[in-house]
Parts: structure tokens; C-alpha cells; sequence
């Protein structure tokens, strides 16, 4: 049974704190994302109580993983030679349909585009499929690849998959295999797997594609010149250049003069611990190469036009382990000197903390433009994203994973999690958490919302899912 809002004897809602305050001078910015959300978050709360309507509750296996897209919930079950992927319709928690899909474990990651549902499997390594596209309406396999889904380019209704293969069998066939290994990038149909285009890279090369590529958009591909020369070398030519996502057309190159620093025996493993080689990326529509800095360790992160490649603004990082994310509007640079949010036209740094963000993934933002950011040891705010401007103390909640509706929401368990939880949501104007209702068994972290819907795991092997207002 599900209590919604009503307490029990040694059960206490979470004390309302009012006003704002200071920020303390040490802080953060943290990710709304499933990655993020153990994150302990207090808050400023708004009075009465929205409500939670509870539509139904299903039986799942230990270790199942949900997903909510659109009315449907998605719940897959790693069960050997029995594991499937199976839609349940929100409303009532009617089966849609269940279908066979090859899973090692309950880990995979779902997207949804032009009616069909692409399903990444993280089995690398192991002799299966790792990309599976079953239609959205009926579940039937539409078709499946051994390669790896990069990303989706909605304008030509295509996938990018992704896989390596020997450089001596292309350019020599019947040759025995080589150490030497080139990549291959493949546009395909989301409907039936056809190949629009191939793009084929040498040893040595890497690639990037944006995450939400636009109508016309272009993937940024970086190759040394001399792949030979780089365990020894200090610096090489590299060409950058852009691959037009529509066509597979690659463009105009530019050649790039960048430092190398070679590893203690010559052995050059890209993106290891410190800078080794250049390390190329895209975001927000920029391309993005870092390369060895002037300082030892540290890492210069150039920016360039995706179009013209010439280069549009210069920041040192602190070393290889930075990242760059789009967050409402902005780019955010988080490394070991703190997270700074720049211009991603200019590099204008918009406003910087001193501590490095809890995790590498996205910083997320919410409605209205704002980013969750700790404060102090144990605190967290919600911020302005443009400004840095502390809006609403939220320390003591938890951000639910998901959230793309209009209504964020936030979870509160018990110090010493038992199951028992309160949610609520964010209201802007006046900023103030919203209590939505309450309800026990719940396994911490294991929720997640879309729109106005709420999934919840509990600790009797159910998955509970509820319809909640603002």
C-alpha cells in the first residue's frame, strides 16, 4: 500500500528553510543525470501538497532497469538466454509488447526517433549485437549490428554506428592482420539498417560528432599526418577537418602544428591520465582540440568554427581529465581548476567556481535556465546558469534522474534510507520546492520522470509508477 502525503508516528516531513543567504565562497556544479543522482540535496518549501496518483505497480527482477519515454515505460531484464526488453503503457501498466533482446547485463541505453526505438547495449568485446532497433509501436526487431551506435542525425532520419577494422586487409586484401587499426563511421536508415554512407579513418585518427546535431551539421575528424612519428615526437601536423553528416562529403582540410607528449617507454594511449595526444571533441556546435599546454600537465583547449575551422578562442585547462559540456545556453569547462561557464562563441567566461564538479558528466539545467551546484561540505543550491546567481537552497534533496518536462523533480529519503521518501518539484516564480507527496519502500536512487510521470524501484522487487501535478 502506498501512503501518499500521510506520516506515520516517527515520520517528519522536511523542515522548511526560508531565505536565501549567502553562497558559501567554496561550490560546484553537479549533473542532472542518472550518473548524479545520489547527490544528497535541503530547500525552501512552498506550502500544500500537489499530489501523487498512483497508476500502477509491476513485478521486476532483481537488477532491472526502467526507462519512461513519451507514455510508455521501458523495463529491461538481463535473464541469460530469457532476457527481453518489455513496454508498459503508463496509464494502466498494460503490457505493449515484450520482445527477445540479447542482454549480458540490465545495462543499455534507450532513444527514441521516427518510430523506432534504438537499443545500446554496453557488451563490448563480446560476440553480439550491440545495437538493436525494434519498431516503437509493436517491439518487432527491425534490424540489428555488431557495430556501436555514436549518435543520431534526425535531419537525414539516420544513426551513426561505428566500428574498427584492420588498415592492412583494405589496403592490401589476403594480407595477415595487423596491429594497425582504422576506424569506420557508417550513416544508416533508422528503419532497416541500410548504409548511406561510409567514412573511413586511418590508425591514429579520431572523430566527434555533436550530441544533438543540427540540420547540417558536420562531424570533426583529427589525423596525425605521420602516425609513425608520434610515440617519439613533440609536436606534429595534424589535419582537422569537417565531414558533412548529410552526404559523408568530407571538406577542406587545415593542418594543425600541435605538441605531443610521448609516455615514459613510447607507448601512446590516447585519452590516458595526462596529455599524450591532441584530444578532440564537439559541443554546443563548436569543435573542440586539446592539446599539451606550455606548463607540464596542463592541457590548451582551442575552439574552432565547425564551418570555416578557423579557430575562435584559446583556455588552459588543468590537465587531460577536463570536460565540456553544453549547459542552458552556455558551454561548461569543469577540470581541476573548478568549473567555469563560457560563451560558446567568445570563451567569455560567464562566471567560474573554485572546486572541481563532483562528476565529469553533463551539468544539467533545469527550468528556467537553472543548474544544480553544491554549496559547503554537505549543502546545494539551484543557480542561474547565466549568472551564477544563487536562486534556491535544496540542500538535504536528491535530483530525480530524467526530468525533460517542465517540472524537475527532487527526492528526500531518510538519513539512513529505509525506503521512506518525500518528492517534489520546482516552482520558479517564487522559487520554492513544492512537495508532491510521500511514499515508503522506495530504493534510493532508483527513480526516474518524464513529463509528469514518476517510475520508482522498490525494495520489494516492484517497479511503482505514479502521475504527479504541480
Amino acid at each position: 500500500m502506498i501512503d501518499l502525503g500521510v506520516l506515520g508516528r516517527d515520520e517528519v516531513p522536511p523542515v522548511p528553510v526560508r531565505g536565501r543567504g549567502r553562497m558559501p565562497p567554496r561550490w560546484l556544479a553537479v549533473p542532472v543525470a542518472l550518473a548524479l543522482a545520489g547527490l544528497g540535496l535541503a530547500g525552501d518549501i512552498a506550502s500544500g501538497s500537489a499530489g501523487l496518483t498512483v497508476l500502477t505497480s509491476l513485478p521486476v527482477s532483481t537488477g532491472a532497469r526502467a526507462t519512461i519515454m513519451g507514455d510508455t515505460l521501458y523495463v529491461a531484464e538481463a535473464a541469460g538466454t530469457d532476457s527481453r526488453l518489455t513496454a508498459y503503457r503508463l496509464g494502466d501498466g498494460r503490457v505493449r509488447w515484450t520482445t527477445p533482446v540479447p542482454l549480458p547485463a540490465a545495462v543499455l541505453n534507450l532513444q527514441d526517433a521516427d518510430g523506432v526505438l534504438l537499443a545500446s547495449i554496453f557488451a563490448l568485446g563480446e560476440p553480439m549485437e550491440q545495437t538493436v532497433v525494434l519498431d516503437e509501436e509493436t517491439g518487432r526487431t527491425l534490424w540489428g549490428s555488431s557495430d556501436v551506435l555514436v549518435g543520431l542525425v534526425p535531419a537525414q532520419h539516420r544513426a551513426l554506428l561505428t566500428h574498427l577494422f584492420p588498415i592492412d586487409l583494405v589496403l592490401d586484401p589476403g594480407a595477415p592482420p595487423a596491429d594497425q587499426l582504422g576506424t569506420e563511421v557508417a550513416a544508416v536508415d533508422l528503419r532497416d539498417g541500410r548504409v548511406a554512407w561510409r567514412y573511413r579513418m586511418a590508425a591514429g585518427c579520431e572523430h566527434a560528432v555533436d550530441a544533438v546535431p543540427a540540420a547540417g551539421a558536420r562531424m570533426a575528424v583529427l589525423c596525425p599526418t605521420d602516425p609513425t612519428a608520434l610515440p617519439t615526437a613533440t609536436s606534429a601536423t595534424y589535419e582537422l577537418r569537417g565531414v558533412d553528416l548529410a552526404t559523408g562529403q568530407a571538406g577542406a582540410a587545415v593542418a594543425l602544428t600541435l605538441p605531443v607528449v610521448p609516455p615514459p617507454g613510447g607507448l601512446v594511449q590516447p585519452h590516458q591520465a595526462g596529455p599524450v595526444l591532441p584530444l578532440l571533441s564537439m559541443a554546443a556546435g563548436q569543435i573542440l582540440v586539446g592539446a599539451a599546454g606550455d606548463n607540464a600537465g596542463t592541457v590548451m583547449l582551442t575552439v574552432y568554427d565547425p564551418t570555416t575551422l578557423r579557430p575562435l578562442w584559446t583556455r588552459q585547462m588543468s590537465d587531460a581529465d577536463y570536460n565540456v559540456t553544453p549547459c542552458a545556453g552556455q558551454l561548461c569547462l569543469d577540470d581541476a581548476y573548478g568549473l567555469a561557464v563560457v560563451d560558446p562563441g567568445t570563451g567569455t567566461v560567464r562566471w567560474h567556481t573554485a572546486q572541481q564538479a563532483l562528476d565529469t558528466s553533463s551539468p544539467g539545467s533545469l527550468v528556467g535556465g537553472l543548474l544544480v551546484v553544491p554549496s559547503g561540505a554537505t549543502g546545494a543550491q539551484l543557480v542561474d546558469a547565466g549568472t551564477g546567481r544563487p536562486v534556491l537552497d535544496v540542500s538535504g534533496w536528491r535530483v530525480v534522474a530524467g526530468g525533460s518536462g517542465a517540472l524537475p523533480m527532487f527526492a528526500r529519503w531518510q538519513p539512513h534510507p529505509d525506503g521512506r521518501v518525500w518528492f517534489a518539484t520546482v516552482s520558479v516564480d517564487p522559487p520554492a520546492l513544492r512537495p508532491v507527496g510521500f511514499a515508503p519502500d522506495v530504493l534510493q536512487d532508483g527513480c526516474s520522470t518524464e513529463g509528469d510521470y514518476l517510475a520508482c524501484l522498490t525494495l520489494t522487487q516492484t517497479l511503482r509508477v505514479w502521475r504527479y501535478r504541480g
